[in-house]
């Protein structure tokens, strides 16, 4: 456990002061990175631009009214309220370390600490007033004990962790769940026990959690899958404590593990890097993009029914073209925006070799090998039998329709360049298109 001393509290910060209402309001976003409420008409955007801007929700309407400059490259943040006393604490990167800074809502730098370490997720316990963050690099949860003026204390690791992302609270239960934005795991930290455990691994990219103390739901954004995910509380518990009770974050984490009883909130083919949501008023949700620098506001079939500040047309399921070398691998975006997946092309043979001797292999997660391409020979292992589809072939053909992330596809190659001899050097062209276009 690393102590207090760790940390310096920095009063020079105060050296950049920010004034709300400096300057007009530009109907803008900066590209926003999270996303919380002060109501159900109230919300916060905390923007890459390094601004955080307070707008209000009427009807179908979305009006930013006001907006103040923060310091430090932004990485999240949480609404807080004690009694009458508002602000927002930000995480943010500053000279390469981390610093937690408390603004008040009208953009007043009232308290920072300085990190030794780059934080990641942050949240705030109003009945205790304490804030939680996460220790990107060291995979460590971190608390602030707000009323007593503590400095940050370690409550322990998630050692499984591969990149420490979003924080969400659940106060009721002294839990915190914890997003991996490499890994695609959603942990559980248990406050009082300083245990954890690995709840799935079945999504893409962890990229933003809110925990609804209302409904008892924790919503997960999955900006690989572009997708909006939503469970009960009650669902994520345990089914039962390990025979050691020790933590199960040691466990080595494969794509085959349970999943989540999660439905899907949103999968508009708007979503292109969706950052953040909150629930608000009548079964309607706002979703931050950081992809397309927009909210959008989700009505409860998901459809998107208003946004701020993106008027583009609706995108209607054109077909995903892509070319591929041999022995390589490479993301692509499904049709329509529906997501990302991967394509993986073994030894491209020539007919000679025998009927149906290629390989191609399209796997439904985008998180299987990190980065957007890659080398994919004989001494890679083969994807998850579960999480992929194999398709054999010898010349340009096209292939029964298929399932990926609940969407029905067809595939079809439609060239194979055979023109050069050097190993790897020769490539084939595929689309992939909704079933029955």
């Amino acid at each position: 456990m690393r102590t207090s001393s760790l940390f310096r509290l920095a009063p020079f910060l105060l050296l950049f002061p920010t004034v709300f209402g400096a300057r007009s309001v530009q109907q803008e976003l900066g590209n926003p990175v999270a996303v919380d409420r002060a109501s159900d008409s109230l919300f916060y955007v905390l923007s890459a631009d390094r601004n955080v801007r307070r707008f209000n929700i009427s009807g179908e309407r979305i009006t930013l009214n006001a907006q103040f400059a923060v310091t430090g490259s932004p990485v999240d943040f949480t609404y807080s309220r004690s009694g009458e006393v508002e602000s927002l604490f930000i995480c943010s990167i500053n000279f390469g370390k981390g610093v937690i800074s408390r603004y008040s809502v009208d953009g007043k730098l009232m308290q920072s600490w300085w990190l030794w370490h780059p934080c990641g997720g942050i949240d705030y316990d109003p009945g205790r007033q304490a804030v939680y963050f996460g220790a990107t690099d060291t995979r460590e949860i971190y608390r602030i004990d707000i009323r007593a003026d503590t400095t940050p204390q370690s409550l322990g690791e998630l050692p499984a962790m591969e990149k420490m992302g979003p924080i969400a609270l659940d106060s009721t239960g002294r839990t915190l769940f914890v997003g991996d934005i490499s890994g695609g795991a959603l942990f559980e930290f248990d406050i009082p026990s300083r245990s954890s455990r690995t709840v799935t691994t079945q999504f893409g990219t962890v990229a933003a959690l809110y925990v609804d103390p209302t409904s008892r739901s924790l919503y997960i954004v999955d900006s690989v899958a572009r997708t909006v995910f939503v469970a009960t509380l009650d669902s994520l518990a345990p089914k039962r404590p390990t025979s050691s009770g020790r933590s199960s974050a040691n466990r080595p984490i494969t794509k085959s593990s349970v999943k989540i009883a999660a439905q899907i909130v949103s999968r508009a083919p708007e979503l292109r890097n969706p950052s953040g949501v909150i629930p608000i008023d009548n079964g309607r949700y706002l979703i931050s993009d950081y992809g397309v620098n927009a909210l959008f506001l989700v009505a409860s079939d998901g459809k998107v029914s208003a946004s701020f500040p993106y008027t583009a047309a609706r995108i209607e399921n054109p077909c995903t073209k892509a070319t591929i070398k041999e022995r390589t691998w490479q993301r692509i975006e499904l049709p329509g925006g529906a997501g990302m997946a991967t394509l993986a092309l073994s030894d491209l043979y020539r007919i000679s070799r025998g009927t149906d001797a290629s390989r191609l292999y399209v796997i439904d997660s985008s998180s299987l090998y990190k980065g957007t391409s890659g080398k994919f020979d004989k001494h890679l292992p083969p994807p998850p039998p579960d999480i992929s589809k194999v398709f054999s072939f010898s010349e340009a053909k096209g292939f029964p329709a298929f399932e990926i992330q609940g969407r029905t596809y067809n595939l079809r190659i439609t060239g194979i360049d055979h023109s050069c001899v050097t190993p790897g050097c020769q490539s084939l062209t595929m689309e992939l298109c909704p079933a029955g276009r």
